[in-house]
C-alpha cells in the first residue's frame, strides 16, 4: 500500500484578503487611498524594507480593522512593497466599510 504524502492543511477560518501597496519613509502610518482595482495604499514611517516592516504593517492594520495582529498574515509579497494580507474575523463587506470611512 502506498504511503500518503504529508499535506499542509489550513484551519479555514473565515475572513478577507486584501491587496496592499506599501510606501516607505512617510511622515505617518496611514491608509493613503484605495485604488480603482481595490488595492489599499499604506504609508509607513519605516525607512527600509526589512524584517520588521511586515510586523509594523500588521500591527498598524490590526488597529485599522479592529482585530488582533495574530488575525493578520502576509500571504504574498513578503519581501516586496506589494503584498496580499489576510484578515481573519472581518468579512469583505466589513473591510470595505472600514476603508470607506478612512479614505472619505
Amino acid at each position: 500500500m502506498p504511503r500518503l504524502q504529508k499535506h499542509r492543511f489550513h484551519n479555514g477560518r473565515s475572513g478577507s484578503a486584501i491587496a496592499v501597496h506599501v510606501i516607505l519613509n512617510a511622515k505617518e502610518n496611514r491608509v493613503q487611498k484605495i485604488t480603482p482595482d481595490g488595492t489599499m495604499w499604506v504609508t509607513m514611517t519605516r525607512q527600509n524594507h526589512d524584517e520588521l516592516l511586515n510586523d509594523d504593517l500588521l500591527a498598524f492594520l490590526a488597529r485599522v480593522f479592529g482585530v488582533e495582529a495574530s488575525d493578520l498574515e502576509v500571504v504574498g509579497g513578503e519581501s516586496g512593497v506589494n503584498k496580499w494580507i489576510t484578515v481573519i474575523g472581518r468579512t469583505p463587506d466589513e473591510i470595505h466599510t472600514i476603508l470607506e470611512k478612512l479614505v472619505n
